[in-house]
């Protein structure tokens, strides 16, 4: 029995499997915060600005290293009333940008259904 392959698109083959997404990501301009979880830094809170956002993960830029594997608490302000929601992240991504900025890739311990991620979004 043979198995059909989808041919790769026009384009490095190694570019094209890393921009495949399984959630769709929302553009965002919205501060927030996020806190490492390890036992010398918990008491740390760093704020954070919130690129991107998915029903399984977040794009954040941040003044502060923080290494991939990492778990954090990723603080995200809802856009209508109510309080923020802390959502639990492992960082799969750190890459450094300009100016001691670091991009952070994170992907949330829980999946946000339609309606929760809603409540995030402009």
């Amino acid at each position: 029995m043979s198995t059909a392959i989808d041919p790769v698109p026009d384009g490095d083959a190694q570019t094209v499997l890393a921009e495949r997404r399984a959630w769709v990501r929302y553009p965002s301009a919205i501060e927030g915060a996020c806190q490492p979880l390890v036992k010398d830094s918990i008491n740390q809170r760093w704020p954070a600005h919130i690129c991107d956002l998915s029903a399984r993960g977040v794009g954040l830029v941040l003044g502060s290293y923080v290494e991939v594997g990492s778990l954090i608490s990723v603080e995200l302000p809802k856009a209508s009333r109510g309080g923020p929601r802390r959502l639990l992240a492992r960082v799969v991504r750190s890459e450094a940008g300009d100016e001691g900025q670091w991009f952070l890739g994170c992907t949330f311990s829980i999946r946000l259904s339609q309606r929760e991620l809603e409540e995030f979004l402009p």
